[in-house]
């Protein structure tokens, strides 16, 4: 369809002639044929690559923002555990934050090399 293009008076035009020969919405091929420009080079705009690379760092940057609160709160859990209970001379171990399953937390805190026991 790009290369057709000079044919029609605009790419609204050309989308809609095209579309409704192929059953085709002229919203979805305007969007796919103004990223083929974008992706050519033709129109500003980033690229399919660089909206790929946009979305795969939003999910690393919430992975790392999820490890970083379960490795807060093993840190609330372990303090507590190590603090001494007025009450009881044994360790004293304080519950876990937010929902987050001392499982959860042992396996992130292995996953980032520190040593914890099979049992905990």
């Amino acid at each position: 369809m790009l290369d057709r293009l000079d044919d029609y008076p605009t790419l609204t035009a050309a989308c809609r002639a095209v579309g409704d020969r192929l059953g085709i919405g002229k919203g979805s091929l305007r969007r796919w044929a103004r990223q083929a420009q974008v992706d050519a080079g033709e129109c500003e705009g980033a690229s399919s690559s660089e909206q790929e690379r946009f979305k795969q760092l939003e999910r690393e940057n919430r992975d790392l923002r999820e490890a970083n609160a379960i490795l807060k709160d093993a840190a609330v859990f372990f303090a507590g555990e190590l603090t001494p209970d007025a009450t009881d001379p044994r360790i004293h171990r304080g519950p876990v934050a937010q929902g987050r399953s001392l499982g959860s937390i042992c396996t992130v805190l292995r996953e980032q090399g520190v040593p914890v026991g099979e049992r905990t």
